[in-house]
């Protein structure tokens, strides 16, 4: 009878070795497949906000008042053009988006392209995280070879912006007047800044004031009786601390 059940608690510890090797096999891949997912989503919206701002200076240079906006996207362009040629997996870059569904009461055939947006970036934390790293050699690449500090940005960011449009608003069949129109949304931060030698004592940055936040327009359409303007929220993490 003891051999019995000595037998059978040596299979179900197996049994739980292997329940246990499987879960944790599911888990990495899982993780992996999500971190891929995350790496492919992060370089199609770097893509978008691209071809985004391309076609944004390209329209806003017809109008003179656009200037100031042109010169700040062009920069902006060049900092996007980097981010998506450099080899570190790095987006100081976080991006939203906002709706406006306005009735035909709006005279909305141009709204702005470039809007100014508010940020509170209070609630943003950095965290810095131990991680090993490939390392290059001149035999080839070594994986896994280099611990270095991951900085990341967390948190919320709460936004706002608005934009003024002609209207019919007025209590008046026929009177034009302008109306403003706001968006006020939260984006979810969670991305790498940089990666840091372990020696920097103290890789982050300060977010107050450094946090830099633009709408761009992307789309407008008529849905119905209703006028669609679609803005790309995009945010502009500060770098990391030399």
């Amino acid at each position: 009878m003891s051999e019995d059940i000595t037998r059978r608690e040596r299979h179900l510890k197996n049994l739980k070795s292997k329940q246990m090797a499987t879960l944790q096999s599911s888990l990495e891949q899982a993780i992996d497949k999500r971190e891929r997912h995350l790496e492919g989503l992060k370089s199609k919206q770097m893509a978008t906000l691209q071809s985004t701002l391309e076609q944004a200076i390209a329209k806003g240079k017809n109008n003179s008042e656009n200037q100031v906006y042109i010169e700040k996207a062009e920069g902006l362009l060049n900092k996007v053009n980097d981010v998506i040629e450099q080899q570190a997996q790095c987006f100081p870059i976080v991006f939203d988006c906002c709706t406006f569904r306005l009735p035909t009461s709006v005279i909305g055939d141009d709204p702005p392209i470039f809007v100014d947006v508010f940020n509170d970036p209070f609630f943003l934390r950095c965290c810095v995280t131990p991680t090993l790293v490939d390392a290059d050699t001149p035999c080839g690449p070594l994986p896994d070879a280099v611990t270095v500090n991951e900085v990341r940005a967390t948190g919320i960011l709460p936004f706002y912006f608005s934009i003024t449009l002609p209207t019919f608003f007025s209590n008046d069949c026929f009177d034009v007047v302008d109306r403003t129109f706001s968006c006020t949304d939260t984006t979810c931060v969670d991305t790498t800044l940089c990666f840091t030698d372990l020696s920097n004592p103290d890789p982050c940055p300060e977010f107050c004031n450094n946090v830099f936040s633009l709408a761009i327009i992307q789309n407008v359409e008529t849905c119905g009786n209703d006028l669609i303007i679609q803005y790309l929220v995009v945010h502009f993490l500060p770098e990391c601390n030399d």
